[in-house]
């Protein structure tokens, strides 16, 4: 009973997922909501830029990878936070980041930055990214960035950072504090709601979303670096879900097979290693249950129904198998698994405290 306590307490962290904004960017405004550009001002979110005519590929992604912002180049300050925007927690900081970066602007002008790491994920592999949202100071002419935690406030960024006197930040901030709106006046009251009841239509979906929720998983692990606790994690979540996900998700099935067999290290050392072991869901998106009719969000609400699946799983396995998985090693797995895995930190936090 108790390891069925945990399993259930396991679920309900996960399944809080809120339906993320268009193509996974927190900070473009989606105009389909009527937001304008001023409602996440001056938060920049990085976009990757065309390719000039002439360019070659090679230094095409070069640029790309290594934006100016990021680079030894920038002659100026900045903060920089790394996001996912299917991670409930970079949601629910959005409001904050924004109103921080316009408390510090009417003092110094500081540019605020923001990358979507499923988008950039060499970038964010590149700044040893292993949680979301991750936010960090970059000194003008330095590439290495000093991580600020999430409570931080415009006082201690000008202060403790931009060396800014106490007296003129609190005489400035007092000045203007008649004209500096809560960020989430700006944000059109689209903050966090609770999450309503999923019921689905059929169980081609639950099994869909939850298969792309799972190559969605791993193609996020190429992000993060890899060591022996990482790959042992990885090989017992593999192991649990060949044996406990249903042959309507063969391919999933399939692929588990393949990526057992290869060299886990070097497999997840880039994303387009990886990619080759994993099902093609290019042309995939999650159901409308888990989406919420917004295009590319899902992957939090398809994880949860892939360990309600794997939970029934174990319970068939055992029925049917002499190779029996003890229902607290299930849970260990899939524990282990948000513990290394799951990238949005509060939630992974919430669970593991």
């Amino acid at each position: 009973m108790t390891n069925n306590i945990a399993l259930f307490l396991l679920f309900y962290f996960i399944k809080g997922s809120l339906a993320a904004h268009k193509a996974g960017y927190l900070y473009r405004p989606d105009t389909s909501k009527g937001e304008k550009p001023s409602d996440v001002s001056p938060v920049i979110d990085y976009v990757q830029p065309e390719k000039r005519i002439g360019e070659k590929q090679k230094d095409y992604q070069e640029r790309v990878s290594h934006p100016l912002f990021l680079s030894k180049e920038e002659t100026e300050d900045r903060i920089v936070e790394f996001y996912a925007a299917w991670c409930g927690h970079c949601q629910h900081y959005k409001p904050k980041y924004i109103q921080i970066a316009r408390e510090v602007n009417q003092v110094r002008h500081l540019t605020f930055h923001a990358v979507p790491c499923p988008i950039h994920g060499q970038i964010c592999k590149d700044q040893n990214v292993k949680g979301y949202p991750t936010v960090k100071f970059f000194p003008a002419g330095s590439d290495k960035g000093v991580d600020l935690k999430h409570n931080i406030d415009a006082r201690s960024i000008l202060m403790d950072y931009l060396d800014v006197d106490d007296n003129e930040v609190a005489s400035k901030l007092a000045a203007d504090k008649g004209k500096v709106r809560d960020a989430r006046y700006y944000y059109k009251g689209k903050t966090a709601t609770k999450q309503k009841t999923l019921h689905y239509s059929s169980d081609n979906s639950v099994f869909g979303d939850a298969a792309l929720s799972f190559a969605y998983g791993l193609k996020s692990s190429a992000t993060i670096p890899f060591d022996a606790s990482r790959s042992k994690v990885l090989l017992r979540w593999l192991d649990l879900v060949i044996k406990s996900v249903p042959l309507e998700m063969s391919n999933v099935k399939d692929h588990v097979k393949i990526l057992m067999t290869v060299d886990i290290d070097k497999t997840f050392q880039s994303e387009a290693n990886l990619l080759q072991y994993l099902p093609d869901m290019s042309q995939v998106g999650w159901s409308r249950n888990c989406a919420k009719g917004v295009s590319g969000s899902g992957y939090t609400c398809g994880l949860w129904e892939l360990f309600h699946i794997i939970t029934i799983g174990v319970v068939e396995w055992n029925l049917l198998s002499s190779d029996r998985i003890a229902t607290a090693d299930a849970a260990d797995v899939i524990r282990d698994y948000v513990e290394y895995f799951f990238m949005c930190d509060d939630c992974r936090k919430n669970f593991l405290t």
